[in-house]
């Protein structure tokens, strides 16, 4: 089991420790590919830190793929779906995205 420390916005920190976001979405930079199941990860910004386990790891090719399979809902809780996609490619433009589209689903540590 390995151990990965991202940063993570506190709003979505927030509902990580809320219980209401369960998926993370990040593009394939080399970090996020060694993420595997069972891998304990340390969600933390200037606030708080947060640990969780890595339950999944899916690939996709694009965000459009990705929101075809994936319920919004759990990557960003309060956000409509055609938001969370703007969001998405306005912070990972398309060189960022052709590098695959990675959702880690997780759950908090005991």
């Amino acid at each position: 089991m390995a151990h990965h420390n991202l940063t993570i916005y506190r709003n979505l920190g927030d509902q990580v420790l809320s219980g209401k976001k369960d998926l993370e979405v990040r593009v394939g930079y080399r970090g996020i590919k060694r993420i595997k199941p069972d891998d304990s990860i340390r969600f933390f910004n200037t606030e708080q830190s947060i640990t969780v386990r890595a339950v999944k790891v899916r690939r996709y090719s694009s965000f459009r793929q990705m929101l075809d399979h994936e319920d919004h809902h759990r990557i960003a809780p309060e956000v409509e779906e055609e938001v969370l996609l703007k969001r998405l490619q306005a912070l990972y433009p398309p060189d960022r995205e052709r590098l695959g589209v990675y959702v880690i689903e997780f759950a908090k540590s005991k």
